[in-house]
């Protein structure tokens, strides 16, 4: 059985499960503060008043994904208005919204980022991203935000770039998420393209975080006792940028059920909590060679929030996730 490991303490699927008790079991109505994941709005479980439904109700979010489907069309949403839509966003009794599409980024960082980006390509600076055929692409700046804009060897020039970024992008997020305990000094940034505009193979189900790391707090996950849960606000974030005028898709999900593909307008930012399955890839269509270029961004908590070798493809009980979230 695969153990997740954060701090001193490793936790295989069936300890995870057992240590979260009925938390998956409890209905709307004895919901508590913080009882709020992925189980929240399962297909079949919520209308849009928020009340249960009658066994095998569609929801929204999959009408919107048969819509989208048979259109072979997607949305280019400009606000979160539009989100909300699309289903995307939980039922009131669940607690905080887990999706955030912002804005403010000038286009000139956007474009000096793209123009080395493009460079790297060239020479073939990126790898593969597994379970994905080769069709998505990875560069890993991590904390070297001045790398975004080139090669440099100058320190002073490289501190001046990476406050750069901080001040034109990352100071946009904090003003959108000044209600999650993000630790700015720890934020990574990887690049991410789709090669050729084509996917051979569609990438699966997950999350950016263990599902210890999104469901328990610090305390917990070091020393294993004192099983706490992890508050709304300490929940980690990721970002999902645009850095061509193509936009950049990202297959989202609001719970179980059907995916919605959803088209990220150039110059905003998706944020997503931690605990929202997606997959990176393209819905059906003629595409002409376009890569959707972006960039994405860890948001953590803490430092033992962040692996960037590792996606969640499984779920607190040890279920692959594409067993209920389908595309």
């Amino acid at each position: 059985m695969q153990g997740y490991i954060t701090g001193t303490k490793s936790w295989s699927s069936r300890a995870l499960k057992n240590a979260l008790g009925d938390r998956f079991d409890f209905t709307i109505e004895n919901r508590c503060e913080g009882d709020i994941y992925n189980d929240c709005s399962k297909v079949g479980s919520f209308v849009e008043s928020g009340k249960q439904g009658a066994p095998g109700h569609r929801s929204d979010l999959d009408k919107a994904s048969n819509i989208n489907k048979k259109a072979k069309s997607i949305p280019t949403t400009s606000s979160n208005e539009d989100l909300n839509c699309l289903g995307l966003s939980l039922p009131s009794e669940c607690g905080e919204d887990r999706f955030r599409l912002i804005d403010g980024f000038q286009t000139e960082i956007l474009e000096e980022i793209n123009k080395n980006i493009v460079e790297m390509k060239r020479k073939k600076k990126f790898q593969p991203i597994q379970n994905t055929g080769g069709s998505l692409m990875q560069l890993k700046f991590e904390m070297n935000f001045f790398s975004l804009f080139g090669a440099t060897n100058n320190n002073n020039q490289r501190n001046l770039l990476n406050d750069r970024f901080r001040e034109e992008v990352l100071s946009h997020v904090k003003i959108n998420l000044g209600d999650v305990k993000i630790n700015y000094d720890l934020v990574m940034a990887t690049a991410i393209y789709t090669k050729n505009g084509v996917m051979k193979q569609q990438q699966p189900p997950h999350m950016d975080y263990s599902n210890e790391r999104i469901f328990f707090s610090l305390e917990t996950t070091r020393t294993g006792n004192n099983r706490k849960f992890r508050e709304h606000n300490a929940i980690p974030w990721t970002g999902h940028m645009p850095i061509t005028e193509n936009g950049r898709y990202l297959f989202l999900w609001n719970g179980p059920g059907k995916v919605i593909p959803f088209l990220i307008p150039y110059g905003k930012m998706l944020l997503i909590r931690g605990d929202v399955v997606h997959a990176g890839g393209l819905p059906e269509g003629e595409h002409k060679g376009k890569e959707y270029d972006g960039l994405h961004l860890y948001l953590p908590n803490n430092s033992l929030d962040i692996n960037q070798e590792f996606v969640s493809t499984k779920d607190h009980s040890g279920m692959p996730l594409k067993n209920n979230y389908k595309f």
